[in-house]
């Protein structure tokens, strides 16, 4: 049995309490559901149902009943109730069809329905209906909790096969990396390549590169410029993405050997020096 009763009925009142007309979940008789103290209407009441147990499945017959309080001075509410839970019970039945149920069990159609009235302690009207749910159930004997007993060469059942899934990996960019076929039941193990990370320059020269593990870091260390003049007196090294401002330069001026002047220019500049002699 792919669920238990206390499995469906928390599935139950988790969609009752998803919802925004229902303001109570009860599980167990209506009548004692409403002859609690301090209800909450509009309730939603299930009550287990007689059933069966069939080859592949589990019966479970729930009786689903979504009521409200309306006043004995105002009968024209109970159209307005019974519109209403109406509508609520509508909403179960379509849930029931959805995958969430769907994945582990089957309804059949044709819900009957039955509206009423009833002037207990709390006056109340809605609608009944009684699903009848097909859990599944692939009869596995080896799932009996028993030791000990023989079941004299009966063949094992075959368990249930599940299609094979696909498996895509992508990167952040939404570019499939990847397309795996993962059979049902068998464990599957994917390498994804390392990724190279390679540093260039403006000119597209590759300076560095490294391999980086999928989801993994990795540091590249830019080079330093290096800076020289043409007679290699001139050496400064400056660091990637850095800045260097060259100093500038001084001529020493002198005139038949006597000292005339000393220029301070900025270099990489033409510039002139005029002589005063």
């Amino acid at each position: 049995m792919e669920r238990t009763i206390i499995q469906l009925k928390s599935d139950f009142e988790e969609f009752a309490n998803a919802h925004f007309q229902v303001n109570e979940f009860f599980w167990g008789d209506f009548l004692d559901a409403i002859s609690r103290d301090a209800v909450k209407y509009p309730m939603m009441v299930c009550t287990l149902q007689p059933s069966q147990i069939g080859d592949s499945y589990t019966g479970v017959d729930l009786q689903v009943i979504v009521c409200d309080k309306y006043s004995k001075q105002d009968y024209s509410m109970i159209d307005e109730v019974h519109s209403d839970m109406y509508r609520v019970l509508k909403d179960v039945d379509i849930a029931l069809k959805q995958f969430r149920f769907q994945e582990y069990l089957d309804l059949e159609t044709d819900l009957s329905t039955e509206p009423f009235i009833n002037r207990g302690k709390d006056v109340t009207a809605g609608w009944a209906g009684i699903f009848r749910l097909r859990i599944h159930d692939y009869e596995d004997r080896c799932a009996i909790p028993q030791s000990g007993f023989d079941f004299e060469g009966s063949t094992l059942p075959s368990p249930p096969t599940c299609d094979d899934a696909t498996v895509e990996i992508k990167d952040t960019d939404n570019n499939i990396l990847y397309t795996i076929t993962a059979p049902s039941g068998d464990l599957l193990e994917q390498i994804i390549s390392d990724g190279v990370v390679s540093l260039e320059n403006s000119l597209g020269t590759t300076l560095d590169s490294v391999n980086v593990l999928a989801q993994g870091t990795g540091v590249l260390t830019a080079p330093n410029a290096a800076v020289t003049n043409s007679t290699g007196s001139y050496n400064e090294n400056v660091p990637s993405g850095g800045s260097l401002t060259l100093p500038d330069i001084t001529f020493v001026v002198n005139v038949n050997g006597t000292l005339n002047q000393t220029v301070t220019l900025p270099s990489q500049e033409n510039n002139t020096i005029n002589i005063n002699a």
